[in-house]
């Protein structure tokens, strides 16, 4: 670092989880709710806007950070009622390596980023 990033923090350790389902609300919401049980502070993934909505409304209820890297709904805009839901919308080829900068660059700045469960959607 020698200084040139300050509150840069070095060698952090991220616990990660997949966990694969086929993107349906109901295994979105079975896995969110895994995840928040088990103390993951953050969830990455919702394959489509509907399971960001589904995901997102879960997010408040267990006070859990959610990242979503393709939902486009404008709903999930709404801050009141997903406050703990961010999106990235970014291509395909580049969403993987863009979760995982993302992840790295908010678990060195701030608290909850450290113990993830990525959800993804199977095919």
């Amino acid at each position: 670092n020698n200084g040139l990033v300050p509150g840069l923090v070095l060698n952090n350790t991220i616990d990660l989880e997949v966990l694969s389902n086929s993107g349906s609300d109901a295994e979105v919401i079975e896995d969110t709710i895994q995840a928040a049980e088990q103390g993951r502070s953050l969830v990455v993934g919702y394959g489509t806007s509907a399971a960001a909505l589904a995901g997102g409304y879960l997010g408040k209820v267990y006070e859990i950070a959610q990242l979503t890297d393709v939902a486009s709904t404008a709903l999930i805009s709404d801050t009141h009622q997903y406050p703990f839901l961010s999106r990235l919308n970014i291509n395909s080829k580049n969403a993987g390596e863009a979760m995982r900068q993302s992840i790295l660059h908010y678990s060195r700045i701030q608290p909850g980023w450290t113990n993830v469960a990525v959800i993804a959607k199977s095919d």
